[in-house]
């Protein structure tokens, strides 16, 4: 994922607007959708979607909703896809790597990495495209506002960046290891990064926007967790979760801190409550927009459905990724669709069950 370009992108394709992208989209096959129990879920009762019919290579590491019915894709290119419609179109040619995606939804605007070091901004209804550099970048976020992009990068560096400007606003030294993760806390007040190797940390972006000088480890303390951690997913009531993989990789375990635990009594390690254990090693989480459902990945390709209170597995979709990693998981705002990209280097939906 893994020389230095300025400047802004000047190209005529990003002049867009959605109707003009619609109309650049290649028909695909029609989507259908199936509605089933979480206790029924198997790929034969639902309805498996490969958004885009080739492989992409390389696999779209991170895939992010742009509406309910518009799914982004970074690979050779940003692909957006109307995945009602079943079209796609190519936003950014597959001539640059579009790693590392990013979106302000209420927004619209999209940040991602490519070429190496520039970090692109697009906005998807005006098409208005900016870029800026910042080094070896893994990880991008924005504020819940907006206003803030957050990136991390494999020097194990935090910086915060004015969306507006582009100025650079604040930095911090993480000091661990590449930061291959980074959120934002629902009400913008605190910031969350790390690396699979190493447990998550939690940043105050006020203490970091009136820093005088760098912040390192010493104002972020780090969550306890049992040994690996691939990722990390704040629930919509603040919660945050963790999925922690054995040292043998064969079982897994989730762990919960509550909100005022980990962003109000800070620097106090606050001990999490383990949810459950799971014989996978579980590689991804994602949540419905309402909570009710965590959905986690394996490095087995598989998909699993869990009860985020209890732990109680709901369902399970075997070989969703053959027997590749799944590398991300993605639930559109409604919560009706849940798109997974994988090792396979597919991207497929998933129909969900809808409550009449």
């Amino acid at each position: 994922m893994l020389l230095i370009i300025k400047g802004s992108i000047k190209h005529w394709w990003l002049i867009i607007t959605v109707g003009f992208i619609l109309t650049l989209m290649t028909t695909k096959a029609q989507l259908l959708v199936d509605e089933v129990e979480f206790s029924q879920l198997s790929p034969e009762n639902i309805s498996a979607i490969e958004v885009v019919a080739e492989r992409l290579e390389p696999v779209p590491s991170e895939i992010k909703w742009s509406s309910n019915d518009a799914l982004l894709l970074g690979s050779r290119g940003l692909w957006l896809t109307d995945v009602d419609l079943g079209l796609r179109a190519e936003i950014v040619p597959d001539t640059i790597r579009a790693n590392d995606l990013a979106i302000d939804l209420p927004n619209q605007v999209v940040a991602y990495v490519g070429p190496i070091d520039i970090v692109n901004l697009l906005d998807l209804e005006t098409g208005e495209a900016r870029q800026f550099e910042s080094l070896y970048t893994l990880a991008l976020a924005f504020s819940p506002d907006g206003s803030i992009l957050v990136t991390g990068d494999a020097a194990a560096v935090v910086r915060l960046w004015d969306v507006e400007t582009l100025a650079l606003l604040a930095t911090l030294d993480y000091e661990d290891e590449a930061v291959t993760y980074v959120m934002f806390s629902h009400d913008g007040e605190y910031l969350v990064t790390g690396w699979a190797g190493y447990p998550p940390r939690i940043w105050s972006v006020q203490e970091a926007l009136e820093a005088e000088d760098v912040l390192t480890n010493d104002s972020a303390p780090a969550l306890e967790t049992t040994a690996i951690t691939p990722d990390v997913v704040i629930h919509p009531t603040g919660d945050l979760y963790a999925t922690s993989v054995s040292i043998n990789l064969s079982r897994s375990q989730i762990s919960r801190w509550r909100q005022d635990d980990v962003f109000v009594e800070r620097p106090i390690q606050p001990e999490p409550q383990i949810i459950g254990e799971y014989a996978y090693t579980i590689v991804s989480l994602a949540f419905t927009p309402a909570g009710d459902v965590l959905a986690m990945g394996t490095d087995e390709g598989e998909i699993l459905f869990i009860d985020p209170e209890t732990g109680d597995l709901l369902g399970m979709l075997d070989n969703a990724h053959g027997e590749e990693s799944v590398a991300d998981l993605a639930f559109n705002p409604a919560g009706t669709v849940l798109a997974s990209s994988g090792w396979d280097n597919y991207v497929r939906t998933w129909a969900l069950p809808v409550e009449e």
